[in-house]
């Protein structure tokens, strides 16, 4: 607790307490009066601020960043005529509490603005008098709380007609909507020309607003959308001829939560080219139905699939330069044949596939440098050739896997990391010796592991080798150092040991 001999210090202007795990401001700080910074951002434990805030009156920055227990801002905000940064806003139901009104005067605002709990706004003409439009804001996050919506909302709110009242400036680069329940989105979020980066999530709506000819977005996250049933020429927006490009500088697409999902469709564009022409990261998460999604161009590199439809892996066929693929958290109900079409893919990471499988990759990855299966708790074997290019190899916490067969593809193999731990059943890994570039080898938790005087010996660039949880294995190593005589560093354990004794 802040101690109340604050207001002592008449001329204090700048005030930090940032990250601090303060409750509550004294109210004898509002004694300030010649206050210009007061920083509480990331103080996530802070509930309310002074009811006599307004008169500090020489405010230029109040921080509010983070303050996520904040449950509301006394009235009388826009008093601080002056003032030029607050990066977060919270509504209350009271008269006594901050409304959209009062950012009605402060025109020197900018930068980053959060308004949360939007349910409490006094209706249209609220909405309207905070002339966010005269605000030179570049990231605006607009929210409303679905949990206190329900007591405090009548039938006289409408969300539409409040949202479409907070149109920023045409400046604006970043717009972040959440909890939006009206029946759909205003005109002006398709002409915000400037936005970088949008962000919708939990919002009602069935259709999504018409974002596909913004010219500078480069990131867009669908979040949470459990109405959302299919994508398709909405989102697109009208287009003047056939060879319109459509997302044009979109970089970043996110789909996460949309449980009601099944179809992104691009049958309505004459030249599927001109969509996502500059994609390079695609991230599916959290869509079970979603089984067709548009064409992508040869620009996407990194693309992220979790906890969704198998299906999704039948068009992976259309991802010709794909650099990294992860799958995770999936029941795969599609050949695992179809990751060979992926030929172009030099990361490669299976985590969490739930279903009993065993695993033969053969050397249909040319290009692949790092392949990782992690946390698939059904896999059974993994026996594939190991191409030219794989530089590491990854396999960790299988707890059925209990067989392991690598064979290089030629001698020409880089493989030159493998690690393998947590998987208890696993006695050894078969043609180990085959990968002869092999410079680090990790063994960690594989209780009955085993490695022989031959294996060690082929392996004559091993330069780290690091055996833990294997006390069979660690005992022989210990007892005969021949065995690791020539290797670098080796670790036993938790110490380092010197083979040289």
């Amino acid at each position: 607790m802040l101690s109340e001999d604050i207001c002592a210090l008449e001329e204090l202007r700048y005030l930090n307490l940032s990250y601090t795990l303060i409750e509550m401001l004294p109210d004898s700080i509002t004694d300030l009066s010649e206050l210009r910074t007061l920083d509480l951002s990331w103080c996530y434990h802070l509930k309310a601020l002074p009811e006599r805030l307004r008169n500090l009156t020489q405010m230029r920055h109040l921080d509010l960043y983070r303050c996520e227990s904040l449950s509301h801002l006394p009235s009388g905000i826009g008093y601080f005529e002056n003032l030029t940064s607050m990066p977060l806003l919270v509504l209350g139901n009271d008269s006594d509490c901050a409304c959209l009104g009062d950012l009605q005067r402060l025109n020197k605002l900018r930068g980053r603005l959060e308004i949360r709990n939007l349910e409490n706004a006094r209706g249209t003409s609220d909405a309207k008098s905070a002339e966010l439009r005269f605000k030179n804001l570049d990231h605006l996050g607009l929210s409303w709380s679905w949990s206190s919506s329900s007591q405090s909302m009548g039938d006289e709110y409408d969300w539409f007609e409040v949202l479409e009242e907070l149109e920023p400036n045409e400046r604006l680069k970043v717009l972040d909507l959440t909890g939006y329940m009206g029946s759909k989105f205003p005109r002006w979020i398709s002409f915000m020309y400037n936005l970088i980066k949008i962000s919708i999530s939990d919002c009602g709506c069935e259709k999504l607003p018409a974002l596909g000819q913004l010219p500078r977005l480069e990131e867009l996250q669908l979040k949470g959308m459990r109405y959302i049933k299919r994508i398709g020429p909405e989102i697109y927006g009208d287009r003047d001829g056939e060879h319109d490009v459509t997302f044009p500088s979109l970089k970043k697409l996110g789909l996460y939560d949309l449980p009601m999902l099944f179809e992104w469709s691009d049958y309505d564009l004459r030249h599927s080219s001109l969509l996502f022409p500059r994609l390079e990261t695609l991230t599916v998460e959290g869509c079970p139905q979603l089984r067709y999604m548009p064409y992508y161009p040869n620009t996407l590199l990194h693309l992220t699939v979790c906890n969704s439809s198998g299906g999704i892996l039948q068009s992976l066929t259309r991802f010709g330069v794909l650099c990294s693929v992860l799958i995770k958290d999936m029941e795969i109900d599609v050949p695992l044949t179809y990751l060979t079409s992926l030929c172009n893919v030099q990361k490669l990471v299976l985590f969490n596939i739930k279903d009993e499988l065993t695993i033969r990759l053969l050397a249909e990855f040319p290009n692949l440098v790092h392949l990782g299966i992690l946390h698939c708790h059904q896999l059974r074997s993994i026996r594939f050739f190991i191409s030219p290019s794989l530089e590491k190899l990854h396999i960790s916490d299988c707890p059925n896997l209990s067989l392991i067969g690598v064979t290089s593809y030629s001698i020409s193999s880089h493989l030159k990391e493998l690690v393998v731990e947590d998987c208890p059943l696993v006695t050894q890994v078969e043609n180990m010796s085959s990968c002869l570039s092999l410079r680090k080898l990790i063994i960690k938790g594989c209780s009955e592991f085993k490695i022989d005087h031959g294996e060690l010996n082929d392996l004559k660039k091993l330069e780290y080798l690091l055996i833990s949880g294997c006390p069979n294995l660690e005992r022989r190593l210990r007892k005969d150092t021949s065995l690791i005589s020539r290797i670098p560093c080796v670790i036993l354990g938790d110490r380092k040991v010197s083979p040289h004794v």
